[in-house]
């Protein structure tokens, strides 16, 4: 496909991209344009009429995703180009737990949703949340061109990534990272998916750890 058809084509100019778990939707990731993340993948949706509540397995039916397999391009510039197209369309948010909880509260008025204790936590703990300007399929992000990089410069440290749903995902530094659960951490991670988490917004079980001395992310084990 030559530039001038690329900025022309009204279908690969709508592609954003979605990160969902490759093995619980392996049979559709297969036959669509995919990259893998670990244990998820990173797939090409067509976002025609915007972003409009509607959840990644919406988006994945045959007839929804015919076109793209149909579109007569590389597969690694399509994602290149629908990353792009995501960052541009609904950006990136970043933001700390407690300024969230209490941006929240403030919205909805009142400051007593959160009790001393609850604030007081949230104020010594550092988490936060990353997603997109929507906070809506917007776990995406992670696979941004130096996202993670760029996260580690603002932490100045190493972190963790929890896996909170197709919609974002929790950061936590190194340096605040601590549990000591009597099951391991991904356990948790299931148990909390299966009993407060729509089966169809899972991303995933397993707890992530980015190391900047090899940039890379990896599944941890705690």
């Amino acid at each position: 496909m030559k530039k001038s058809e690329i900025k022309s084509n009204e279908l690969l100019n709508n592609l954003i991209v979605t990160v969902i778990n490759y093995n619980s939707n392996k049979e559709i990731i297969d036959s669509i344009p995919h990259r893998r993340i670990l244990d998820l993948a990173v797939v090409p949706i067509i976002n025609s009429e915007g972003i409009t509540g509607n959840l990644p397995v919406d988006y994945l039916s045959d007839e929804k995703t015919r076109p793209i397999t149909e579109l007569e391009v590389e597969d690694d510039f399509l994602l290149d180009f629908a990353i792009s197209n995501s960052r541009r369309l609904y950006g990136v948010t970043f933001i700390s737990m407690f300024d969230y909880m209490t941006s929240l509260c403030m919205d909805m008025g009142s400051m007593s949703l959160l009790t001393d204790c609850e604030y007081e936590m949230l104020n010594e703990n550092q988490m936060y949340i990353l997603s997109n300007h929507r906070l809506y399929l917007g776990a995406s992000v992670i696979c941004f061109n130096n996202m993670l990089k760029s996260i580690y410069n603002i932490l100045g440290q190493d972190y963790y990534i929890i896996p909170s749903s197709v919609h974002e995902v929790l950061i936590i530094p190194d340096n605040s990272f601590q549990y000591s659960g009597s099951i391991p951490m991904n356990e948790l991670i299931g148990l909390v998916n299966t009993t407060l988490i729509n089966e169809n917004e899972i991303l995933s079980d397993n707890l992530y750890h980015y190391d900047s001395s090899i940039d890379q992310l990896s599944i941890a084990y705690v």
